[in-house]
């Protein structure tokens, strides 16, 4: 609904395309300040610009959701430029290595396991520290991008996001 979340600060993993652009869009709608953060700048500018069209106010922040100081950054420019958070979607994925364990190269593992499962805590810990200071908030960590689990073909995005 316009105007329910004015006044609020939000925060958007993923925010560059797909679901995180779509949630930057509705967050604005409804009136929430929105910082959206993915590694790609040229998808960020497009968030930005359709958050703008619907009247909202964006701002972009480049950054690789693994990396503790960049999500510090991230948080530190959204508090200078709007205030405090007090919404935070953890939306950030990577959808692959998929098929057999004993194909699936580790190193990709771990990277989907570090930007599913480490990225959101980095960055929920972060946020979490104000909120608390705050008296409240709502953090949502989006699993939709996880393919359903197969005996044969466990993957680290099943592993990292899938919830029952």
């Amino acid at each position: 609904m316009p105007g329910e979340l004015e006044g609020r600060v939000a925060i958007v993993t993923g925010g560059g395309r797909g679901f995180g652009q779509d949630i930057a869009r509705g967050l604005a709608v409804a009136g929430a300040a929105v910082t959206v953060t993915a590694r790609t700048e040229s998808q960020l500018a497009e968030t930005v610009s359709i958050v703008e069209a619907v009247g909202g106010r964006c701002l972009a922040a480049p950054a690789e959701i693994t990396d503790q100081a960049a999500v510090d950054r991230v948080v530190a420019e959204t508090e200078a430029k709007f205030g405090p958070v007090d919404i935070l979607i953890s939306n950030a994925a990577i959808t692959t290595p998929v098929g057999p364990l004993w194909e699936i190269d580790p190193d990709s593992w771990d990277r989907t396991l570090d930007v599913n499962l480490i990225g959101p805590m980095r960055i929920a810990h972060t946020v979490l520290k104000g909120m608390v200071r705050g008296g409240g908030g709502a953090t949502l960590s989006s699993s939709a991008a996880a393919p359903a689990p197969s005996p044969d073909r466990m993957t680290a995005p099943t592993a990292s996001r899938r919830r029952r």
